[in-house]
Parts: C-alpha cells; structure tokens; sequence
C-alpha cells in the first residue's frame, strides 16, 4: 500500500474514473459475466452522468504518483461503486478506499451500511465483514447478471 492516497473525489476527476470503472469492468469481472453483460456493462453511464454523482454524492480517488488508480462512493447507506484499476488489485487500494467510505458513513451517523456487489467485488465486501443478504439474477439492459446484496452494521 506504499505510495497510494486517498483523497475526496472532484468533478475533475471523473475522465479519469469513467476510463478506471470501464477498464476494471473489462478486466477484474471477465470470466463472472457473459462477453456481451460485461461490454455493456463498461460502456454504460456517460462521463457527464459520473461527474454528477462525484459532485453529488460522496466519492473518494485512490491516488498513486497523482494518477488516479480507484474509486469508491457513498450514497446515503450505500456503497454504491468501488472500483480498482486491474493494475493495482490485490495491494489494498480497495481496503483503502473502503475504509475511507466506512468513516465517512460513521461520521455521519449510518449504522447500516449496505451495497450491491457483482460476482466479482462480493468476496472483496465479505472479507470488509459484510453479510450477504440476497444472491439473484436481475436483469442489466437486457442481460441477466447475479448480483449480491450485502449489508455491514456499523458500531
């Protein structure tokens, strides 16, 4: 984990966090979820659609030589993304930008932290000490993809 910061995710940032999601999609997920799910997946939501969530909700940049290599938001109770470049998996950058979205729920009273996780990011929120509350196939423009709710209570 040498080397890498944290920091509040800007509006500036979000060419850079629209490349980072499709590219961990492309990568970190292939083999849980047909070709096709994935591509549309990656491609889904516009550069301008993640510039509002950054400016909406609260989002926090993994950064490494000012290079960002990660992203995570809260929004609300929710998880609602943590992506890792595929470069940089497996060296904490999740954990990182994990605890960093713990504390700012805890900082703002959540008591219930809650998330939707692909087959891929599930075993990453488990080992955070979530629960799986539900395993089901939804549909995704189309496609049917397992997802896992889970939930975490916060002391």
């Amino acid at each position: 984990m040498a080397g890498y910061g944290i920091r509040t995710a800007l509006a500036a940032d979000a060419a850079a966090v629209h490349a980072l999601r499709a590219r961990a999609i492309r990568i970190s997920a292939a083999g849980y979820y047909a070709p096709d799910a994935l591509a549309d997946w990656a491609s889904s939501g516009s550069e301008d659609a993640l510039r509002r969530k950054i400016t909406t909700a609260d989002g926090v940049v993994a950064v490494l030589d000012g290079r960002v290599v990660g992203w995570a938001c809260l929004d609300g109770a929710e998880v609602d993304q943590l992506y890792v470049d595929p470069d940089h998996g497996g060296r904490g950058v999740a954990r990182l930008l994990y605890a960093a979205i713990e504390h700012r729920a805890t900082a703002r009273g959540v008591r219930t932290l809650t998330a939707v996780a692909s087959l891929r990011s599930a075993p990453v929120f488990l080992r955070f000490g979530f629960t799986e509350v539900r395993r089901e196939a939804r549909l995704f423009h189309g496609y049917p993809m397992t997802v896992v709710d889970v939930t975490k209570h916060l002391g």
